[in-house]
């Protein structure tokens, strides 16, 4: 995900939901959902990401929520049949 801008760290934080949110239509798209974690960290949540075969409910990656972001996105692109080509602004 790079460095944190401190300067604008609003400007920061609704880069990463548009990045997250792009991802979610991506995946949704292939029949794919990404999840964040929602409950309090433990040994079994990590507090990240994860992956999941929507038709199946299979865990794809991240069965403990350990994905960051860019983990996550590297896994839905590398499953996606054509993948939805979008930059980071």
């Amino acid at each position: 995900m790079g460095a944190v801008n401190l300067a604008f760290p609003a400007m920061e934080a609704d880069r990463i939901t548009d990045r997250l949110n792009r991802l979610r239509v991506t995946a949704a798209l292939n029949g794919l959902s990404v999840t964040p974690s929602t409950a309090v960290l433990s040994p079994t949540n990590f507090g990240g990401l994860m992956v999941v075969e929507t038709a199946t409910l299979r865990i794809i990656a991240g069965r403990h929520f350990s994905l960051s972001l860019d983990e996550a996105e590297d896994v839905v692109l590398d499953l996606v049949a054509v993948p939805v080509p979008y930059e980071d602004a």
